[in-house]
């Protein structure tokens, strides 16, 4: 807002504006000032010149010619949605004259929100790395100073860019996520970008959706080796297939029992690594030495 200083005399004046009301306050703080100090002499005007952290007149000194007028600007910068109110006084050099004026105003409280309110990621391998954008929009009267809240979330990582910053009046920034699946399960994570002063409440963005493992498949259920000679050796042979896009560790591994000799059957290989989408073959060799049935689980371990 503006303030239009006139001069109806006839000499050129020379005005200031202050911060206390009368002479003898600037004199009480001056007396308080170690002239001799060299540094405090070099502020010791500028303590006694108007100063505020919310209100700023463009020119703090100024002059004006007999007969005209001078208009000041003073911009109003509020932190929060309150009212203000401050003195200033315009100090005549010439004169010693004081005019008391009264700023005022009134704060606007800052508003943003994002373009989506939640993101549904879906169903998404363990380990994959997804990124998504989304706009934070400054939909308020008053600059926006944002943050992102800390959060945990444990097995999952949430990357935010920019995670602070300011934004305009009528402005919008694009902010980035990066999203790394470390954890197998489903989730449900909100995440708030605070709002210095808001009074409306803080932007936040909901991300939910189900981290799977690896599946695979084995092309037999069962291996029915029929009746078999007594010391010789019979193989049968399975396919394990990787239909994700995450390598696993495999290993298998025979049932834990007495009916049979370990001696009397070889898997090859036992432990493996399979790529995504990839395949493996295992040979299990079947050596009979006792004359019995046999019938035991074949176990798939993976990592």
């Amino acid at each position: 807002f503006t303030i239009r200083i006139y001069n109806d005399t006839k000499s050129k004046l020379h005005f200031q504006w202050r911060k206390r009301e009368t002479e003898a306050e600037d004199q009480d703080f001056l007396s308080t000032c170690d002239i001799n100090d060299p540094e405090q002499r070099q502020t010791i005007q500028q303590q006694l010149e108007f100063e505020s952290q919310f209100f700023k007149f463009e020119e703090i000194t100024g002059e004006i010619w007999p007969s005209r007028s001078h208009q000041t600007v003073v911009s109003f910068e509020p932190e929060l949605s309150i009212n203000y109110s401050e003195n200033a006084y315009l100090y005549v050099i010439e004169t010693g004259e004081r005019f008391h004026v009264t700023l005022q105003g009134l704060g606007l409280a800052p508003d943003a929100q994002f373009s989506v309110p939640s993101i549904n990621i879906g169903h998404v391998f363990l380990e994959s790395i997804l990124e998504y954008e989304v706009v934070l929009e400054n939909v308020g009267k008053a600059n926006v100073e944002y943050y992102l809240e800390k959060k945990s979330t444990p097995g999952l990582i949430f990357e935010f860019t920019p995670s602070e910053g300011m934004l305009p009046v009528n402005q919008k920034t694009t902010v980035h996520i990066k999203f790394i699946a470390n954890h197998v399960g489903s989730f449900n994570e909100t995440f708030t970008y605070q709002i210095k002063g808001a009074v409306n409440g803080s932007p936040t963005i909901s991300f939910y959706g189900k981290v799977i493992g690896p599946t695979f498949s084995i092309n037999t259920k069962s291996l029915d080796y029929g009746i078999v000679s007594y010391g010789f050796m019979y193989s049968k042979t399975i396919e394990i297939e990787n239909k994700s896009e995450i390598p696993f560790d495999y290993a298998l591994r025979l049932s834990q029992d007495s009916s049979f000799s370990r001696r009397e059957f070889a898997i090859k290989p036992s432990t493996g690594t399979i790529d995504k989408f990839g395949k493996q073959q295992v040979v299990i060799e079947f050596i009979p030495v006792s004359i019995q049935n046999y019938q035991l689980e074949l176990y798939f371990d993976i990592s």
